[in-house]
This record gives C-alpha cells, sequence and structure tokens, in this order.
C-alpha cells in the first residue's frame, strides 16, 4: 500500500478468518500525514511497529501530534491498543520510552494477549510477544511430477541431439551461461516428451 513510512503486510489464513498482520516502521524524521490506510485493510488486522509517536494510549505521559493522529485513526476504524503501559525501548543513558505499538481491530483484541520479553538481547528495544488464540489453516499443495514411464523418451533423446548440436554452435566461454542453455535445453525437451501430474490443493 501507499505510505508515508514503511510498511509491510501479509495475511494469513486463521481458524477465526484471514489476519492482516501489519508491520510498519516511522522514522521521527519523517512527516507522517496519513495513517489511515493501514487501519483500512478487510477483515481482522493487527498492527506492529515502531512509531515513534507519543500518546497516553500506550503509557507515555503526554500525546504528540503523531500520537494524535493515530489516535484519530484507532478510533474512527474502531481498533484497540494492546500495550500495557510498559516502556518498551531503553535508551543510551538509561532512559525508557513508549515507542513500539501494538493495536488490533476491536473483534480481535478479546482473542490477543500482549507482552514484553525481558531480554534486549543486545538491543535497545524490548522484543514484544503479541500471542493470538487462533490456530493457522495449513494448506498443502502436491507439486507437479514428472510421469517418468509414461515419458517418450526416444523423442526426448533426438530432442536432446538437436538441441545440444545446435547449443554447440553457439557456445560461449561463460560457464554460468553455459548451465543456464543446457537447464533450458532438458526443460524443453522435458516439457515436449513427459507428462506432468496436475497440482492438487488441500487443506489441512
Amino acid at each position: 500500500i501507499k505510505s508515508d513510512f514503511e510498511c509491510q503486510i501479509i495475511r494469513v489464513k486463521t481458524t477465526s478468518g484471514p489476519i492482516n498482520i501489519v508491520n510498519t516502521y516511522m522514522s521521527p524524521s519523517t512527516t507522517i500525514n496519513r495513517v489511515n490506510n493501514i487501519f483500512e485493510q478487510p477483515g481482522h488486522t493487527i498492527i506492529v511497529g515502531d512509531l515513534n509517536a507519543k500518546s497516553r494510549l500506550w503509557g507515555n505521559d503526554n500525546t504528540d501530534t503523531r500520537g494524535r493522529l493515530i489516535e484519530d485513526a484507532i478510533e474512527s476504524h474502531d481498533f484497540v491498543v494492546l500495550n500495557d503501559g510498559q516502556p518498551t525501548r531503553q535508551s543510551s543513558t538509561g532512559g525508557m520510552s513508549h515507542l513500539d505499538v501494538t493495536i488490533v481491530s476491536k473483534q480481535l483484541a478479546a482473542k490477543c494477549s500482549w507482552q514484553l520479553y525481558g531480554d534486549y538481547m543486545g538491543s535497545d528495544h524490548a522484543p514484544v510477544v503479541t500471542t493470538i488464540n487462533s490456530a493457522a489453516v495449513r494448506e498443502a499443495s502436491s507439486v507437479p511430477r514428472w510421469k517418468c514411464t509414461k515419458a517418450d523418451w526416444t523423442a526426448f533423446r533426438q530432442l536432446m541431439d538437436d538441441e545440444l548440436r545446435q547449443l554447440d554452435r553457439t557456445s560461449t566461454d561463460d560457464v554460468e551461461q553455459l548451465n543456464n542453455n543446457l537447464i533450458n535445453v532438458l526443460q524443453t525437451a522435458a516439457e515436449s516428451t513427459g507428462p506432468k501430474t496436475r497440482p492438487s490443493l488441500s487443506k489441512r
């Protein structure tokens, strides 16, 4: 999606329906003019990231301009902040701040829990663990396979001979190019003479 900040979105199928997971970083040096688009994904949504914004909703003593912008989006789109007020970042001088925020759609909030992991693991930000009480729906797909017993091996050998002779006339000293050319020859001959199984998709 188009935004004034870094943002990645993945969509996960779960037993509670699809959940959009929005990972974002809002640089303190970037002017943020809009945030509504990350709140407007279809279905349940969880937004996580370093927002570099101050708001009493997630534990700051005051609210800044960016914080008010995010608060307005939270209210207008019926979202909930999961943070419990604990600071999430420690500066080099030991000061604590609340920068990492987890925001979820209201319908999903009851299924979520939020906690800080105590070990900073060398970072100035504490790892945040958000648990969603909903199982992912696993999809197992079968990859098409060659039906070797039904391949026309005589035609395959003939095609390989023809293609390799053509390859010799256009040879190159570039080893990587030669490798790619050989792979293309094999694929072309196989596709022309060997049938494949059909891919299938099943849910577990």
